[in-house]
């Protein structure tokens, strides 16, 4: 089994707002598009495979796609150095199942947890994909000489309501227009829709040709998400928390691994305040930041559901930013097997 086909592609579009991110790559003809599944099916080859139809099936849905692709990451990430990977292995005394169970060798065997960290909560990620599915509909407005910038979209209530009215209004509304007047002199026009439902305001200006058939991109500036303050280190340690307490006690040490996936992805500084004093036995694959500060005194590292935990592993990683990305590991200084993690380090940063 193979995660994409070979096949022709020719839809240069980019993806929908809305739009799966596994249905996308495998319909777009971009030349970025095309790099990530070649190397997606090149980590997939060296996946269990056992384990090939849960894992296609889980990255072919939006709802999982996330995770099974951290999954996946983490897994090549091992793989690559060597290590041997076990998908869902069962443990004594525990009905539920870690992610990998990793060795390499007699000595070096843990489990590996791997997790997706979002800044926020349900309510907020059920809102922002109503607000999407509306963009969406915007975005396949038909022989649309304009271009469209979204630029507030409030939903006022939980119930579903149809866009095809707002669709009819957006076109009634432009049919005054003069095209060549609003070129030539660059006018951007603004609209104002609002009911029971929703509120919506808009900016509109003139495509280079007007000569356009089909369904094409309407949108071309989504600037409707509101400000937020968000905490990303405390993220992180609730999803830690529940992780490291999951299991129980076990033969073997975990490592716990945190992917950030946020539109406000973390900071050095996120990870200091989760860290505290203990970022000093933190490690990159990249320079990190100096620190020359007072740090927290509290550590995730300082409780004691944390013991089973050799080490977190905490980066950024998207499909399309798997090359550059930085990843941190942190050591748990109070963590009784000294010789398990500096063997563990030797093999992550391939130290002699």
């Amino acid at each position: 089994m193979i995660l994409f086909f070979d096949k022709i592609r020719t839809d240069l579009t980019y993806a929908r707002p809305n739009e799966r991110s596994y249905s996308f790559l495998n319909r777009s003809g971009l030349e970025e598009s095309g790099l990530v599944r070649e190397k997606l099916n090149s980590w997939f080859g060296h996946y269990p495979e056992p384990g090939h139809n849960e894992l296609k099936k889980r990255m072919q849905s939006k709802e999982h796609f996330s995770d099974a692709f951290f999954e996946l990451y983490m897994h090549e990430f091992f793989y690559d150095k060597g290590f041997q990977l076990s998908v869902h292995p069962k443990l004594v005394g525990s009905d539920k199942h870690p992610d990998y169970f990793v060795e390499k060798g007699k000595e070096l065997n843990f489990y590996l947890e791997a997790k997706v960290v979002n800044d926020e909560s349900d309510e907020e990620r059920i809102y922002k994909e109503k607000q999407e599915k509306i963009a969406d509909e915007i975005n396949k407005l038909t022989n649309f000489p304009f271009w469209i910038s979204i630029q507030h979209l409030k939903i006022k209530n939980d119930s579903s309501f149809s866009v095809k009215p707002l669709i009819n209004k957006i076109q009634e509304a432009v049919e005054p227009y003069d095209y060549l007047k609003m070129k030539e002199q660059s006018i951007i026009e603004s609209l104002s829709f609002e009911d029971e439902n929703f509120q919506l305001e808009l900016a509109i200006w003139p495509r280079v040709s007007s000569r356009i058939e089909g369904i094409n991109p309407a949108v071309g500036v989504y600037d409707y998400f509101d400000a937020i303050f968000v905490n990303i280190s405390e993220a992180m340690s609730k999803a830690i928390e529940v992780k490291a307490k999951k299991y129980g006690k076990q033969k073997f040490p975990f490592v716990i691994a945190l992917n950030c996936k946020s539109p406000y992805h973390f900071t050095f500084f996120d990870l200091e305040q989760l860290i505290g004093k203990d970022i000093k036995h933190t490690r990159s694959n990249k320079p990190m930041s100096e620190i020359d500060k007072e740090l927290p005194n509290k550590s995730i590292f300082s409780n004691h559901f944390m013991d089973q935990v050799a080490a977190l592993f905490i980066t950024w990683v998207t499909p399309y930013h798997q090359e550059d990305e930085q990843w941190y590991w942190c050591e748990n200084p109070n963590f009784n097997d000294k010789n398990f993690q500096e063997s563990l380090i030797k093999q992550i940063f391939r130290v002699c």
